[in-house]
This record gives structure tokens, sequence and C-alpha cells, in this order.
């Protein structure tokens, strides 16, 4: 995944002299990843989340297990 710049510049980019845009408020509107890419991490996201929803269930049935049936 690489990051794409946008073209033409942003209006607040234009100016711009600094290299490092990571800490500028404006530097998502200068840069951006391919809809290909933003699929992908958003893949990346729901598969972990899953992951963890999957072992919170499996955490809930080991619990379970140590109840008895209390009639």
């Amino acid at each position: 995944m690489k990051l794409l710049e946008a073209d033409p510049l942003p209006i607040v980019c234009q100016g711009c002299t600094e290299i490092d845009c990571s800490s500028c408020e404006y530097g998502a509107m200068r840069w951006y990843f391919s809809p290909k890419d933003e699929l992908q991490i958003r893949r990346k996201g729901l598969i972990k989340a899953m992951e963890r929803l999957q072992r919170q269930i499996d955490d809930i049935d080991k619990q379970l297990l140590t109840f008895t049936d209390e009639v």
C-alpha cells in the first residue's frame, strides 16, 4: 500500500513548504489511499473485530462450562 498525492493539490497545500505532512491538519487532504487499499484496510479491521468477538464468545463458553445445572 502506498499513499497517493492529490492532483491538483488542495488550496491549503499549494503554498506549503513543509516536507513532512504527518503533523499537518491538512495532510489527509493531500495524501490518500487508493480505493483498493481502502477496502483492504477496512477488510483487515473487520477480520480483527471478528477474531476479537470470537475470543469473547470462547471465553463466555468456558465460563458457562463452570456452572452446574441447578434445578
